[in-house]
């Protein structure tokens, strides 16, 4: 649910319910393409509607979940993630 069409097209609501989810037993990654979070990417032509669709639907408000997303859970480097994984340590790091 966090990267790609899913963080553009899950109202935000949704997306922080789902990663609250996920984040009581496990650490959670996001990801995107810096296109993604561009209201102003290029059209593509000849893609189809499909494919428009899963390419363009919700690039105007994705910048503003991601930052949403940086204030309401903690980040850390991916590193980090897996050493504390690794050791056997919790979502929260305990």
């Amino acid at each position: 649910v966090s990267g790609g069409f899913y963080l553009r097209a899950l109202p935000y609501p949704a997306l922080r319910f789902f990663l609250h989810r996920i984040n009581r037993e496990r650490p959670f990654a996001i990801y995107f393409h810096p296109w993604e979070a561009h209201d102003g990417t290029p059209r593509v032509k000849g893609i189809g509607l499909k494919g428009r669709l899963i390419t363009y639907y919700g690039l105007k408000g994705a910048f503003r979940k991601i930052e949403r997303l940086l204030h309401d859970f903690d980040f850390e480097p991916m590193a980090d993630v897996l050493q504390r994984v690794t050791r056997g340590t919790d979502a929260a790091g305990t």
